[in-house]
């Protein structure tokens, strides 16, 4: 299976690169060969369906606006009060009395979905008795009323909403009566099932960062294409808005885009533990006979030593005298198979998640020597045993320390 991912939401670490070598070239006269080889044609990629990964999404939306009743469009009230039969006809097939007080609603915005108009229904009867449910109105009179149970008295209807048959189902018809027209918004879709499914989803801002005792979802958003047999495409998310934690969503989608699944659960968190001041580094040295990586203060003293994993035969350290850039905490990582050597033929570019799990780990420093940095890891039972693509590597842990004693400026001196 080959997989690629599509990613909307980027970190200010992304403006860093994190490839690890210079890419190497080869001149027209070393392709050239006097062996003739038989071959055959290597047809066109076919692009993923439903959800384009050439589409350019503009003005992309990071939550879903619910609007009060009396600031809704002239329009939709009138659409609304047309309708307003059917939605308590269809409410009442799924045991919601609409006649009944005490009723509120909302209008659920989703732009991502134009030829509907949604809403949000709540009667709240006091603390465990609230009656949540969603409906959904076609614009143009193609398609029919629809109703999304939620919670009836504070419980769900048989599975919870967001995986429930029924609102997978609700979801489908909706999409099926949606023109189409151009790529499709796949955050936004992502986040209007969300929402007719009771959340108020939220995404962070693409340049929060955790704080001390001050965790955000390790996961922001992410469109994975399975390039295999099933062509599946999976949206992912973390609600940040969800009471009492973060929740992660997962939409799976056939390539014919009809919603196959859906998952729900607790998000992965990222968050930084307060430790003991750091010192101040004056400059860093990076002794590849040693295998380490050591911090001087301004009077010279050793005040900390790291083991460290630097370089290979086919990309070894780049020895010299450099500076440190920035530093860029929980990076997405760039993937470009042309600045590996030992790239599968097969890979396609892709911007991996951040998180402790990535490639670069918790932090990246970066370098003022083009795709060159200092960096965490997933895998610290390697340092010091393997070979990197250049880089120098580092513990997560021992990473991070690092981070806080470096500035931008700081000398990096890479010797044998």
């Amino acid at each position: 299976m080959v997989r690629f991912r599509a990613f909307p939401i980027v970190l200010t670490a992304a403006a860093f690169a994190v490839f690890c070598v210079p890419l190497i070239s080869q001149t027209a006269s070393e392709q050239l060969t006097q062996t003739v080889y038989n071959g055959k044609p290597v047809p066109e990629p076919v692009e993923p369906k439903p959800f384009p990964t050439n589409g350019q999404i503009q003005n992309r939306e990071l939550s879903i606006e619910f609007r009060p009743a009396d600031q809704m469009t002239e329009q939709d009230k009138l659409l609304l009060a047309n309708s307003e039969a059917s939605i308590a006809e269809h409410a009442g097939f799924a045991g919601f009395e609409l006649d009944q007080q005490k009723w509120n609603y909302q209008q659920i915005v989703c732009p991502a979905l134009p030829n509907h108009l949604f809403l949000q229904y709540t009667r709240n009867n006091g603390k465990g008795d609230v009656t949540v449910f969603s409906a959904s109105i076609p614009r143009d009179g193609e398609g029919r009323v629809r109703i999304v149970p939620i919670l009836r008295r504070g419980y769900s209807l048989f599975s919870p909403a967001p995986i429930n048959a029924l609102t997978i189902s609700a979801f489908n018809h909706i999409r099926a009566e949606e023109p189409s027209a151009g790529p499709s918004d796949w955050l936004g879709n992502g986040l209007c099932y969300a929402a007719l499914a009771g959340a108020h989803p939220q995404i962070v801002s693409p340049d929060a960062a955790p704080g001390i005792n001050k965790p955000i979802p390790a996961l922001m958003a992410v469109l994975d294409v399975n390039l295999d047999a099933k062509n599946e495409e999976v949206i992912r998310f973390a609600d940040a808005s969800a009471i009492p934690r973060p929740m992660a969503w997962s939409m799976t989608f056939s390539r014919s885009g009809k919603l196959i699944k859906a998952k729900h659960s607790p998000a992965p968190m990222s968050t930084i533990v307060p430790v003991s001041e750091q010192p101040a580094a004056a400059k860093v040295v990076v002794d590849k006979s040693d295998g380490v990586l050591r911090v001087y203060d301004g009077n010279a003293k050793l005040v900390a030593q790291f083991p460290a994993t630097m370089g290979s035969e086919h990309d070894p350290l780049p020895i010299g005298s450099w500076k440190i850039q920035g530093r860029a905490y929980n990076p997405p990582f760039h993937y470009n198979p042309k600045l590996f050597w030992d790239a599968d033929n097969s890979d396609r570019k892709a911007m991996l998640p951040p998180g402790p799990n990535g490639p670069v780990g918790v932090v990246w420093i970066d370098l003022d020597k083009k795709h060159y940095g200092i960096h965490g890891t997933p895998t610290p039972e390697t340092i010091g045993k393997t070979e990197s693509h250049g880089c120098i590597r580092l513990t997560n842990w021992d990473a991070a320390r690092l981070a806080m004693m470096v500035k931008p400026g700081t000398p990096a001196i890479f010797q044998e």
